[in-house]
């Protein structure tokens, strides 16, 4: 969080350059939307790993270590977009 604020706030991108990223975006959601307008379910891995024991994620939360790796959720990044 704090990082990515303090990298933000050195940029030098201007509010012209966030509506063309903001239009380029929105072009990339229309096509993606396009290509699997006939596709009913997209079946994907969406992690890499062996999935950890439910025991362990439940003890890692309580201890305060837990939550996703890189590894965990790599796979879902391009579908998050």
């Amino acid at each position: 969080g704090a990082r990515r604020l303090e990298a933000a706030s050195k940029t030098t991108a201007t509010a012209a350059d966030y509506v063309r990223a903001r239009w380029s975006l929105e072009l990339l959601r229309r096509t993606v939307s396009e290509a699997f307008a006939d596709v009913d379910a997209l079946v994907v891995p969406t992690i890499r790993i062996l999935s950890p024991l439910l025991s362990d994620l439940i003890k890692a939360a309580r201890e305060g270590t837990g939550g996703p790796t890189g590894e965990m959720i790599a796979n879902t990044q391009p579908l998050n977009l």
